[in-house]
């Protein structure tokens, strides 16, 4: 009854949001928000049935970015070193602070202050190209930065994952189980990722229509999941069953089999897991510490325009480093802060303000960024 509520409300209320261009995930978090403040549904939220469907939803999330990343990547093999050591130095003064003010105001302990403050950075790079494309500035410098910037990004988040995993392992999942899901996880994952050099089956995935590819890839995302979860690290497996799926499909047809998992994600697993998002975050306590919320969101946001002012203005210049500035808080670790959440390594009230300061950027970012593209247009490099 939650879920279909929830789609229910979402097709009502899309037009108003269609306005600030947010997607129906995000739509479905702000629900969930409301419909966290009554006990009724936090309860529903907790039940097994949901449970199943959200931890579904994120594993098909997860799978989804890892195997769309490629997209991105063809846009920016040429820039080099330079993107490298901008990221690099953007990262590392974001994260000092970023770490400072959620270990020392919200008394985070370290290490989930380090982690969360590390994934808080990442940008959702997949997000940013319909605007980009919009604009014209796939080919620019700017265009390129952003996307090449968030990949860099991106690669350390996922590291910073593997870290969250490991370190947050149930005390009661046994050495034997872990090993059980590794071994296992990479006899499959030398089996199924050779498979497409084999000359008959080859031929097969060449000639396969997309909807069958597609089947392919959910396949092989429940295999990775299935035997990663014996061990309680099902959501690794769902990034390795990526790898392995992009490996299967023939080239010529990823993006159409993108388009297909993009879809489905977006239309049916992503809104559950932004529900479930937004049910699990205390809006009350937010509400009776609205500074705090206000602080944390405009103190992120200088964390990142700084550092990325003085590495790139030399060569974008003060506009166009500004605008990447915008673009660079498009936040694509809502998913892995919901992971720490459930881990353990962060508390109610640093979830519910870092959740809540990413949708607050997903509403205004998007309107600023195409406010200064357009007004600088001429100066953008």
């Amino acid at each position: 009854m939650l879920v279909a509520i929830t789609f229910i409300l979402m097709i009502l209320v899309k037009p108003i949001f269609s306005r600030f261009n947010i997607p129906l995930s995000f739509i479905a978090m702000f629900l969930g928000m409301i419909l966290g403040l009554s006990p009724r549904w936090r309860g529903v939220a907790e039940t097994d049935v949901f449970l199943w469907l959200a931890n579904l939803g994120m594993y098909f999330m997860i799978f989804v970015i890892i195997f769309q990343t490629d997209m991105a990547k063809k846009e920016t093999k040429k820039i080099g070193k330079y993107l490298v050591g901008s990221a690099l130095f953007i990262l590392i003064v974001e994260v000092i602070i970023l770490f400072s003010m959620i270990h020392f105001l919200f008394g985070v302990p370290i290490l989930g202050a380090i982690l969360l403050s590390m994934i808080f950075t990442t940008v959702a790079e997949f997000m940013l190209m319909p605007i980009l494309q919009k604009f014209k500035l796939m080919s620019t410098q700017l265009g390129k930065s952003i996307l090449g910037i968030g990949i860099v990004d991106n690669m350390i988040e996922y590291s910073v994952l593997l870290v969250a995993m490991f370190v947050g392992i149930p005390a009661d999942s046994g050495f034997k189980e872990i090993i059980i899901s590794v071994v296992g996880t990479l006899v499959l994952f030398f089996f199924i990722g050779s498979l497409n050099k084999v000359r008959y089956i080859s031929q097969i995935l060449k000639s396969a229509k997309i909807s069958s590819l597609f089947m392919l890839s959910i396949g092989v995302l429940f295999a990775f999941s299935s035997i990663m979860a014996v061990g309680d690290l099902a959501i690794i497996g769902a990034l390795i069953a990526a790898i392995v799926a992009k490996k299967l499909i023939p080239k010529e047809k990823h993006t159409k089999v993108t388009e297909s998992l993009v879809t489905t994600s977006d239309g049916l697993f992503a809104p559950i897991f932004f529900l479930w998002i937004g049910i699990t975050t205390n809006l009350g306590q937010l509400l009776n510490k609205p500074l705090l919320a206000i602080v944390f969101v405009v103190a992120a946001l200088l964390a990142k325009m700084i550092p990325t002012i003085i590495a790139t203005k030399k060569r974008l210049g003060i506009k166009g480093s500004v605008i990447l500035g915008f673009a660079l808080k498009f936040g694509a670790g809502i998913i892995f802060i919901k992971i720490l959440f459930e881990q353990g390594l962060i508390n109610e009230l640093i979830y519910t303000v870092t959740v809540s300061a990413i949708l607050i950027y997903r509403i205004i970012n998007p309107l600023i960024l195409s406010s200064l593209i357009t007004k600088w247009r001429k100066d953008i490099k």
